[in-house]
């Protein structure tokens, strides 16, 4: 059944209900039936309103100032992103259709002097990009036509303490962006390599960067960057692999790192912390095995946020990891499905929704009371569609 088939059949259901009757609803392309569309006489809207579709490669940094996290971009399995999102506490919204071009694999950070969001370089079929982009909580303006070379699979993080945006990736090469010129400082320190993460230890006051492919295979080792030279610190921890990610948790004083590939399509879905001077492996539970995702480090609730990723198919799923353990954000909700039945509870102001298929034939029972999901049965009838 055809994402837009489910939103019809979900349509159906709503109105058989007792809510009144509309236009088929436009839905975004999540390719499940997990959000609700309710109608309130003339207009259809989606519940929870907003979130990024499914994505993978896109970029995502915490905005301290204004207490938000920024994403921006990425591929949806069909077609690059140009779009930029802002995530308020636990509520997404769209904010800007304009500025860079759509991409994805491109990199961002924050600078917190300046309180601009930096974006560089990514890919757009057929071609690498070489622009500078910053973002200041209404505008993209594009700021730079000269520095690195056009590249993607790169990362970057904000070294806070020198004000100074480092950039690496792609051929060796460590650059530096201070608000209006690129510097190329050196060539020396980890080898060439893409789909490697950076994130910056405010602690230590460092770049720690893990990881990547070099062309030929993954790579496990994890480097620091102290504004004047590279350090290799380890080369045990997590397994070698890219298109990971990593944030600076400041609750903890320790880089988070979830994800990637190990090799080809086999991706892996382990957390770990850098204190400096080991890596410890924190979880197995939380989101599924991914490459391709996103973190960033909400201050101002003291977690690490990540969102998308491919996992097989791409993800718009949000969690939010506290020191402890992840915890995804709806907390629950019904697995994507096609074929559930619902049903109108007047009495009680809740709508009903059992059973259906998601590649397995389901026998649980939801309810949905205008704001949350929550599971009421797991016995009953038989699973069936």
């Amino acid at each position: 059944m055809s994402s837009h088939s489910k939103q019809v059949f979900a349509w159906a259901a709503l109105a058989a209900a007792g809510f009144v009757a509309g236009p088929t609803p436009q839905t975004h392309a999540q390719g499940d039936s997990q959000p609700v569309a309710a109608q309130a006489g003339a207009e259809w809207t989606l519940r929870p309103a907003t979130s990024p579709t499914p994505r993978a490669g896109h970029a995502m940094v915490y905005d301290s100032a204004r207490g938000v996290t920024v994403l921006f971009g990425a591929f949806d399995g069909a077609n690059d992103k140009g779009d930029t999102w802002e995530r308020h506490g636990r509520t997404w919204e769209r904010r800007s259709t304009t500025g860079p071009s759509p991409r994805h694999l491109h990199a961002m950070a924050y600078d917190s002097a300046r309180g601009v969001t930096v974006l560089f370089g990514g890919w757009h079929h057929p071609d690498h990009l070489e622009d500078t982009w910053e973002w200041d909580g209404n505008t993209w303006t594009q700021v730079a036509a000269i520095g690195p070379s056009p590249r993607s699979w790169l990362a970057m993080a904000h070294d806070a303490a020198r004000g100074v945006t480092v950039l690496f990736g792609g051929d060796g090469e460590t650059w530096e962006w201070e608000g209006s010129t690129w510097t190329l400082r050196t060539r020396a320190g980890p080898t060439g390599r893409f789909g490697h993460a950076m994130a910056y230890d405010s602690t230590r006051g460092v770049v720690v960067l893990f990881g990547g492919n070099d062309g030929s295979s993954n790579l496990g080792d994890t480097w620091e960057w102290d504004g004047n030279a590279w350090t290799q610190r380890a080369t045990t921890g997590p397994t070698p692999r890219n298109y990971h990610a990593l944030a600076y948790d400041a609750a903890c004083g320790a880089i988070v790192l979830f994800g990637g590939q190990e090799r080809f399509r086999q991706f892996v879905g382990d957390t770990w912390e850098w204190n400096g001077r080991t890596w410890t492996r924190r979880a197995v539970g939380g989101p599924s095995p991914r490459s391709g995702h996103a973190m960033a480090y909400d201050s101002a609730r003291g977690e690490v946020v990540l969102f998308g990723g491919d996992e097989g198919n791409h993800s718009d799923e949000t969690w939010d990891w506290d020191g402890t353990a992840w915890r995804l954000f709806p907390a629950t909700r019904p697995t994507p499905r096609a074929g559930p039945a619902m049903a109108y509870d007047s009495v009680r102001g809740v709508t009903v929704l059992f059973g259906g298929s998601d590649g397995t034939v389901r026998g649980d029972t939801w309810e949905w009371d205008d704001s949350t999901w929550a599971r009421r049965a797991a016995t009953g009838p038989s699973p069936r569609v």
